[in-house]
């Protein structure tokens, strides 16, 4: 399926310049009726180009790159209220349940490793204190922010070695 869908695309991309913003749109591919390819390529005036075509689809780079093309698939089971709630809320988005999580999935993948990167140089920054790197009292930085909030013009808090 994928070298036929690469060599359609290597025609394609003969035939009609400016094919690639039909793959802009997510799962584009999926909604590109088969007739729209098979129409394209039956009109006379493409037909040699087409024939030009065919014999570089040896040659052709593999267009497509998408994900959401080549991937494996994966089950899994959703007790029904969830399932609802996925399909409700995935029409309220505008998109399929497939989409909807898929979409959710990514999220909380990103949400995760943002997390992670945080307590890592969190834990970074502890060991540098810890190292003798110098820090500002949250009384004085409070201090400082009242002074701001107040209108004053104070002076900075200076940083200093961690008391032990």
């Amino acid at each position: 399926m994928e070298s036929r869908l690469r060599a359609a695309f290597c025609v394609l991309g003969d035939v009609l310049p400016g094919w690639q913003e039909l793959l802009t749109a997510p799962r584009a591919l999926g909604r590109l009726p088969g007739s729209l390819l098979a129409a394209m390529l039956s009109s006379e005036s493409h037909k040699e180009r087409v024939m030009q075509s065919v014999s570089q689809l040896c040659y052709c780079e593999p267009v497509i790159r998408s994900s959401e093309v080549a991937m494996s698939t994966t089950t899994i089971r959703l007790p029904d209220e969830l399932k609802a709630r996925v399909a409700r809320a995935a029409k309220d988005a505008g998109t399929t349940a497939h989409g909807f999580i898929v979409d959710a999935i990514a999220e909380k993948i990103e949400a995760h490793e943002r997390r992670t990167a945080f307590h890592a140089e969190a834990q970074q920054r502890w060991a540098a204190i810890e190292g003798g790197d110098n820090t500002l009292s949250w009384a004085d930085v409070r201090q400082y922010m009242q002074q701001l909030a107040d209108g004053e013009n104070p002076a900075p808090p200076v940083a200093s070695a961690v008391e032990r």
